[in-house]
């Protein structure tokens, strides 16, 4: 690397403004996996005492799938109230009790 900065040390840097923004993204990256790496060795579970910071992340992760799925069921559309048309090869109830069969011994 520096036998090239020695050998081009007289002339103009170029550099793009789509290289720009890749490096800064890049960047970013960089410290989101650094800030995750940290977190995970404190949450790391086999130099925990016990296990209640286990049972803590896994609570967060079970809270945050379910505020997931109910983002999802808000998608769904809401039911209208209205109960749907009777079938009419269905006998209806009419609310009877049935008389008891005297053949069937009582207990």
């Amino acid at each position: 690397m520096e036998v090239d900065n020695d050998q081009f040390s007289d002339k103009d840097a170029f550099v793009t403004s789509g290289y720009k923004k890749k490096l800064a993204e890049r960047k970013i990256l960089e410290a989101e996996l650094e800030k995750e790496a940290a977190t995970e060795a404190v949450n790391d579970v086999t130099k925990q005492q016990d296990l209640g910071r286990f049972y803590q992340q896994l609570l967060k992760q079970k809270v945050s799938s379910s505020n997931r799925d109910k983002d999802n069921d808000s998608k769904v559309p809401a039911h209208d109230g209205k109960v749907p048309a009777h079938d009419s090869k269905v006998p209806a109830h009419d609310g009877k009790v049935p008389a008891h069969d005297s053949k069937v011994p009582a207990h």
